[in-house]
């Protein structure tokens, strides 16, 4: 459930001139650091530099490591889970020992940065990126600029970035068959390997990683107190609440015919309706039509929330799926399960691939 992470330690004066002294060690002139990618292959980029204080140095190294890597070299799909921890700790320790002994071992580094992950199984993975770009978007995130200067998702994702967190839910063959063109190392059995995996990534930047430290009770930013799997499901799974509902994906008219089945007023029911088809229109999304209908005057924001919630307790999310949507394997009257309940059935090893609800 760990992807990668970004980690640092201090180092001591001779500690660095060891490192900057191995022969795979490339000094870059224009900032002055010192890369080595010995262990690329294995997952493993270390980066040492030096910072003047006063009349004293400081001196530092970072780590990119992407942890599944280190014990697992064919199957490029799978990502760390807490039971490999003694594997990986083992193989890190052993890597950085052979390239320079001395040099911090695994417990000894602090997390700047961990991305969490948790891999789908589901044959719908273009549906559901569909269904995830119509969904809300929080507050403290926004879509990047693409190369024309336009806010726009990034093809075969939904990419959210902000100061302390970004949302990264892709299609990871699509992913790898992009990476494919530069880097001959990607093989098309790797991309086989990425066939139907739907990957919910949540990048922690620094900001986050301060707030789960806090949040987890954790007395130091040490590397082993981020490695659990609960911490890595929890922060996917409010991350996908955040965009969509925990709720299943309805087709429009079975969604329509379900809110007017609903004990609640007339007009509650119209402005159910209005909203699932505000969201419902081509490039429209939760958050466009909550603004939509707050300019036209229909609702408060505190409404239309409430309206979300609302339907939600009904287990109707407030995206639907088109009625004349051909779906292969699903009649025109099936909607799909909600992201979450294959999130978690990934998460416990219980997944079922069909990713297929009757709704009927």
């Amino acid at each position: 459930m760990v992807h990668t992470a970004t980690l640092s330690t201090f180092l001591t004066r001779e500690q660095y001139a060891a490192f900057t002294g191995l022969q795979g060690t490339v000094c870059h002139q224009q900032d002055g650091t010192y890369h080595n990618a010995t262990h690329r292959a294995s997952g493993v980029l270390l980066t040492a530099y030096s910072i003047k204080k006063c009349t004293y140095y400081s001196y530092y190294m970072t780590c990119r490591i992407n942890f599944k890597r280190l014990i697992e070299q064919e199957n490029r799909i799978v990502v760390y889970q807490s039971a490999d921890y003694f594997d990986v700790q083992n193989a890190f320790d052993t890597a950085i020992q052979g390239l320079c002994k001395g040099l911090p071992l695994f417990t000894d580094w602090r997390v700047n940065r961990i991305d969490y992950c948790i891999n789908v199984c589901t044959p719908y993975v273009r549906e559901y990126l569909h269904l995830l770009r119509k969904g809300d978007m929080p507050p403290h995130l926004h879509i990047p600029y693409n190369a024309q200067r336009n806010y726009s998702y990034r093809t075969g994702s939904v990419y959210l970035t902000g100061n302390s967190t970004t949302i990264n839910f892709y299609d990871k063959a699509n992913e790898l068959r992009a990476q494919q063109r530069t880097d001959p190392t990607i093989t098309d059995a790797i991309i086989a390997q990425a066939h139907n995996i739907l990957r919910l990534e949540v990048q922690c930047k620094k900001r986050r990683t301060d707030y789960l430290k806090v949040k987890y009770d954790m007395d130091t930013k040490h590397l082993p107190h981020y490695l659990r799997d609960d911490i890595a499901l929890n922060t996917v799974a409010r991350a996908l609440d955040n965009v969509t509902k925990y709720a299943e994906y309805r087709r429009h008219s079975v969604a329509l015919d379900m809110v007017a089945g609903m004990d609640c007023t007339g007009r509650t029911k119209d402005k159910l309706k209005l909203l699932i088809d505000t969201i419902a229109r081509q490039y429209s999304s939760v958050y466009k039509a909550r603004d939509k209908l707050i300019a036209d005057g229909v609702c408060s924001k505190g409404t239309f929330n409430r309206y979300l919630r609302l339907l939600q307790a009904h287990n109707i999310n407030a995206v639907t799926i088109p009625d004349n949507r051909h779906i292969a394997g699903l009649t025109l009257q099936q909607g799909l399960p909600a992201v979450q309940d294959l999130l978690f059935a990934a998460a416990s090893g219980e997944q079922d691939v069909s990713g297929i609800a009757d709704v009927m």
